[in-house]
């Protein structure tokens, strides 16, 4: 009898296991569900905004959209998180917020039916366990590791955005980084499922700035009553980064083809 009592107990404890694991790795009072996709693009319909993009999908200077591209999500809590990495930037380069207007949209279902006003600050330290910042939005110089960990954000989260990625990507570009300074602004917004949200600047973005958000449910209650909350976060294969524009690209093609007839005339004659 005894030996039956102790193997139903033994089994009653391996049932636990996982759930006190969860419990542990979730800090002990919320269960992080793993993430969901946040695309940064340029406006409706675009391949950004639609989940096909270039990857990283190029960006505007001046404008940036954040898009949730599952039509049956939740609507994120308040506030989001949007993150810029500016290549070669080792202090604050705005004294004041330089966004200039958020405006979120439903260009594919109902909600928000019209567009609706929000707004922009500077984040602050402990916004789902957000470091402190260097100095305003300004969170320091990044070199090595993965972003959302340098942030002190909480997880799960995709890991893709570690800093070999981005290094890689602005190469691609032309655009050498020794680091990263990190930016971080805290979006007050309507945005759900199929949503978007329109991001202005009043400044322009140097070439090789990537762009990334972060976001979280309200907490919801399993049927056991357990909370939980689903992150939302952006990879970077949907992450935006600020390319030269086509016009650039031209002209620097043009002065390439110049220099090499320069070149074939100086070994000719």
């Amino acid at each position: 009898m005894r030996k039956v009592n102790l193997l139903v107990f033994v089994l009653f404890l391996a049932a636990c296991v996982p759930a006190w694991a969860d419990d542990i790795a979730a800090g002990g009072t919320i269960y992080y569900e793993d993430p969901a996709t946040l695309h940064i693009g340029t406006g409706a319909g675009t391949p950004g905004a639609t989940g096909a993009g270039l990857h990283p999908n190029p960006v505007s200077t001046t404008a940036v959209d954040v898009y949730q591209n599952s039509g049956g999500a939740s609507l994120l809590g308040n506030p989001l998180l949007l993150i810029l990495g500016i290549p070669n930037s080792t202090s604050n380069l705005f004294a004041t917020d330089p966004i200039s207007s958020v405006v979120s949209y439903n260009p594919y279902s109902a909600y928000p039916a019209n567009p609706v006003n929000g707004s922009s600050a500077f984040a602050t330290a402990g916004t789902y366990g957000l470091i402190s910042p260097t100095s305003g939005g300004y969170f320091g110089s990044w070199t090595s590791g993965e972003l959302y960990s340098f942030l002190g954000l909480q997880g799960p989260t995709d890991m893709s955005n570690n800093f070999g990625n981005w290094f890689t990507a602005d190469q691609n570009i032309g655009v050498t980084a020794a680091n990263f300074g990190i930016y971080v602004f805290a979006l007050t917004t309507a945005l759900e499922g199929g949503g978007l949200v329109d991001i202005q600047f009043s400044q322009a973005l140097p070439v090789g700035a990537g762009v990334i958000a972060y976001g979280q449910t309200p907490v919801t209650y399993d049927n056991q009553g357990r909370p939980r909350v689903t992150i939302y976060d952006t990879p970077i294969t949907q992450a935006g980064q600020v390319t030269p524009e086509p016009g650039s690209l031209a002209l620097l093609g043009t002065g390439l083809l110049g220099l090499a007839g320069i070149v074939r005339r100086k070994f000719s004659s």
